[in-house]
């Protein structure tokens, strides 16, 4: 007899996320911005929270304030998102019919297997430290994974103990 396993369906994701709405919205009524820059106010007292510093603190920062302490229309949110972004090395892939001599750096070099049926298997290859490394294979071997057969929906109340059990 095969294995039974719980899923979390549609149906069962919306009662989930209304189950979580609930405790968030019961939680927010007892923390609120603190007064000082890195608190919070915990039933009414200022909590330190280490990390947090301005994020932490109701009117963030004096950098924000031309758009009224809201980080986010002062454009501090979008220079910061901005300026991440710049930093990140593009990554790209190349389908090749064999390996060249030396790679480029942040290129995943695909090469076509000869077995493969299709056309669609691969082996992956990067070129670091000068020299080729087999990092994987596109090919995907799902034998030994839980089938959609083997697996029910969860309950509502299943749900409702789970947010009960980790809430409290």
């Amino acid at each position: 007899m095969a294995a039974n396993y719980t899923r979390l369906d549609s149906n069962g994701l919306l009662f989930l996320l209304q189950q979580l709405k609930t405790k968030i919205s019961a939680a927010k009524t007892a923390v609120t911005s603190g007064s000082a820059n890195g608190t919070v106010s915990v039933d009414g007292s200022d909590v330190a929270v280490k990390g947090l510093k301005s994020a932490a603190y109701k009117d963030v920062s004096a950098s924000v304030a031309s758009g009224n302490g809201d980080p986010v229309a002062s454009g501090a949110v979008y220079s910061f998102v901005t300026s991440a972004i710049a930093g990140i090395e593009h990554f790209s892939a190349q389908i090749v019919s064999e390996l060249p001599s030396a790679g480029k750096s942040n290129v995943l070099y695909l090469v076509a297997k000869a077995s493969a049926a299709g056309g669609n298997g691969y082996d992956e290859y990067l070129y670091i430290s000068n020299a080729w490394e087999l990092i994987g294979s596109t090919d995907i071997d799902l034998s030994g994974y839980v089938q959609a057969s083997e697996m029910h929906a969860i309950t509502n109340t299943e749900i409702t103990n789970i947010v009960d059990q980790v809430w409290s």
